[in-house]
């Protein structure tokens, strides 16, 4: 018989994060074993304020966004793993083999599974996949985290990964009001196309971003799949100033550095679908498939970011 974890119960087992509540409840054959399944209905106007992870697709479709959908499933992995612990965290350290079949739409319960499939040196490693309420599979991934306590979030500034990014000209500001989310959610503020196949996307992380609260209470730090959808912007920002105007396909190889030039994430292979003033949608990038993504550094408030995105191909 299924062990039913309701979000009250979700709320006990990630108490670092439950302001951002991605799951509505978890059914699980054995408590702690690291698999179940999960359901999801984010709706217009949401009560928990889940509406911010909603974008639109043709004719104002609202969906939801589709970095969110690893992090409904990272969610429900942590959830299946055991309770955190106090002054404990967890964070995902890499993406891996992420393909998207199917929008997840506003209003329906969507559901999904997570399975544990490996634990070293405390890092776990995880596959899933969601589903449409219809059953259609929608996206299946797999993903590593780490639990750590808060004190280790730091880390030592000698061993951090640094990059030197070539130099910008012409950076121009971006037009937010033309990607179809809210605007708290696009994850670029200026661009600087380098030649035909990159550019530099520069963002800096408000103080008073809506989702601070969450992630973490008390500690804010940036969702790693906020990084992910950085990309998906950058794409977007690049097709516009290049003038693609029409749907097409898009993939880049990417990374992220702050403003002291220590890496953030690096990217493989991210390849999106996009439409640049196409009648009926607004301009944007939707990820489709990403073949890897590794999460080295943190984000904090006030950081400024340059995702810089090479080998950029348009079919």
């Amino acid at each position: 018989m299924s062990i039913v974890i309701d979000q009250e119960k979700i709320k006990e087992h990630i108490i670092h994060r439950y302001e951002n509540i991605l799951l509505d409840r978890i059914l699980v054959e054995e408590l702690d074993n690291g698999k179940g399944d999960l359901e999801l209905c984010i709706t217009d106007n949401d009560p928990l304020g889940r509406d911010i992870f909603l974008t639109e697709r043709k004719f104002k479709e609202k969906v939801i966004m589709t970095p969110i959908f690893m992090e409904i499933m990272a969610l429900a992995a942590i959830t299946c793993s055991g309770k955190v612990e106090e002054g404990q965290v967890v964070f995902f350290t890499g993406i891996s083999q992420f393909e998207k079949f199917s929008e997840l739409p506003v209003g329906q319960t969507n559901k999904g599974f997570v399975e544990k499939l490996s634990e070293k040196k405390g890092f776990l490693k995880y596959k899933g996949d969601l589903k449409t309420e219809s059953g259609q599979i929608a996206a299946t991934g797999s993903m590593t985290a780490y639990f750590m306590q808060e004190s280790e979030q730091e880390g030592d500034s000698a061993t951090k990964k640094t990059i030197e990014l070539p130099s910008q000209k012409d950076v121009i500001p971006l037009n937010k009001s033309t990607y179809p989310k809210q605007v708290d959610m696009v994850i670029a503020n200026t661009i600087s196309v380098l030649s035909d196949s990159s550019c530099i996307v520069n963002y800096t992380y408000p103080t008073d971003h809506p989702l601070n609260k969450g992630h973490f209470p008390g500690n804010p730090v940036m969702m790693g799949v906020m990084q992910w959808m950085s990309v998906a912007d950058a794409l977007t920002a690049f097709l516009e100033a290049q003038e693609k105007d029409g749907e097409c396909r898009i993939s880049c190889n990417a990374v992220i550095a702050n403003q002291d030039n220590v890496v953030i994430a690096e990217f493989k292979k991210v390849e999106c679908k996009a439409w640049i003033n196409v009648d009926g949608i607004g301009n944007q990038a939707d990820i489709i498939k990403t073949n890897r993504i590794v999460f080295r550094s943190m984000v904090k408030p006030g950081d400024t970011l340059s995702i810089w995105a090479t080998d950029i191909t348009i079919s």
